[in-house]
């Protein structure tokens, strides 16, 4: 499912109005990969590694830091660490962009006073501080970051965290809790969890997500998901 405008009021009838509904950061709510990618090359080459191709980087986004960096890293994970966080302290606002119709989205949240939160494999505090910075910790009042918690994405822990944490009953009906985001490893976290996944990707991408992942909705951006709201709440 892929063109909002085109549904009928027949598939609408099919999507059943979330209790909650859940996100992803990068890549889903912001655009940050670019700045993610130089980081992550910037502590390749001064950890006298080979800098990361574009599908290199893709790859190695199944997994958090905190898991794919001491397979990589090994007794200098440590160190590999400082070089990241010292990177991105000084600039992982820069350049940090709003993906497309994630601006209506977050209004008609608001506005509606749906059940939201963030889970993301951003380190915790980075996340938190760009949440701040766009003035959202309103329609998000419930974030988890890697580090947070003991497991990361695609783990369930941190998602079930989060729908606890903001409802206790809607850990009683994961079914009709969604989960929003861009990449395979944020499907396997619905999956793992129990709750219905969106899929936000685009068209490239998302084929292979789709048959990978049978998602509940595939959908190419917040725009789209805007749309389906508006039409179903």
């Amino acid at each position: 499912m892929s063109n909002p405008e085109k549904m009928t009021d027949a598939m609408l009838q099919n999507i059943e109005k979330p209790d909650a509904i859940f996100f992803d950061w990068d890549g889903t709510l912001v655009n940050t990969i670019p700045g993610l990618f130089d980081a992550h090359n910037y502590v390749r080459v001064a950890m006298g590694f080979p800098p990361w191709s574009q599908q290199d980087f893709w790859d190695n986004l199944r997994h958090s830091s905190r898991q794919i960096y001491p397979s990589i890293y090994k007794e200098r994970t440590e160190e590999a660490f400082d070089i990241l966080y010292d990177y991105m302290d000084k600039n992982h606002l820069n350049g940090i962009e709003i993906m497309a119709g994630t601006h209506d989205l977050i209004d008609f949240m608001r506005k509606n006073a749906i059940k939201s939160g963030i889970i993301s494999n951003k380190r915790h505090r980075f996340l938190m501080r760009e949440v701040a910075h766009f003035k959202w910790n309103d329609v998000f009042p419930v974030a988890y970051g890697s580090g947070a918690l003991e497991q990361d994405k695609p783990d369930a822990t941190p998602l079930l965290k989060a729908f606890e944490e903001t409802e206790q009953s809607l850990i009683n009906n994961l079914g009709n809790v969604w989960y929003v985001g861009d990449t395979a490893t944020d499907m396997m976290a619905a999956k793992n969890a129990g709750c219905k996944a969106v899929l936000l990707a685009d068209p490239k991408n998302r084929d292979t997500l789709e048959k990978e992942f049978l998602p509940y909705l595939s959908l190419q951006n917040c725009g789209e998901l805007h749309e389906i709201l508006t039409r179903i709440f």
